[in-house]
Parts: structure tokens; C-alpha cells; sequence
């Protein structure tokens, strides 16, 4: 099953971007660390306040964690390569065959 798919441009690392998902909008940001081959994603609040950053980790869900109703994403949005190839995200497969897949929407 194909899913829906947030775009992300590595030529662009780092950079921020505003995406609307089931009707609320909301900005990330992108980061990559050369060093250890590792990308985080930043929620920005209606203030440009960072609301939180998270390592992007193939299968984990991003902001479970600190979930908030009405601010955070209701939608899953979770690392995923649906080729099957790898489960490890790396600057060689991240946008390649790994991809932020959107699942469905929350309350």
C-alpha cells in the first residue's frame, strides 16, 4: 500500500518548511548531522517557538512522545522504506527509498 509522503530536500538541509496536513498547518525543521550520519526533525508552535526536536529513527513514529492534541500532528507520520531495501535512515537512502510516510489522522 502506497502512502502519503512528506517531501524532504536534502540540498536544502538545514531549512525550515510549512506543510498542511488534514486541514492545520505546521512547521518543521530539518537538520543533518555529517558527523554520525543522523537527521532530526523540529516542531515549531503558532509563535515560531521550537516546540520540540526528534531524531528521525526508521519505524518510530515522530512526536509520540510529547504529544499534545491541537498542536502536534494528529497524524503519524513515521520513517519508512516501503521498497523493503533497509530500515536504517542514512543520508544515501533518506529521500531515496526511506520516506516521512503520513498514516491515517487522529482525533
Amino acid at each position: 500500500m502506497k502512502r502519503d509522503r512528506i517531501p524532504i530536500n536534502k540540498n536544502l538541509i538545514p531549512y525550515v518548511f510549512t506543510i498542511n496536513l488534514f486541514n492545520a498547518s505546521y512547521k518543521f525543521e530539518i537538520r543533518y548531522n555529517e558527523t554520525v550520519d543522523f537527521f532530526t526533525i523540529g516542531l515549531y508552535g503558532d509563535d515560531n517557538k521550537l516546540l520540540c526536536i526528534e531524531p528521525i529513527v526508521y519505524g518510530v513514529a515522530l512526536f509520540e512522545q510529547s504529544y499534545q492534541p491541537g498542536i502536534y500532528p494528529a497524524a503519524d507520520i513515521v520513517p519508512l522504506d516501503e521498497s523493503g531495501e533497509t530500515d536504517v535512515v542514512n543520508w544515501e537512502n533518506f529521500g531515496k527509498t526511506i520516506f516521512l510516510t503520513i498514516n491515517g489522522g487522529g482525533d
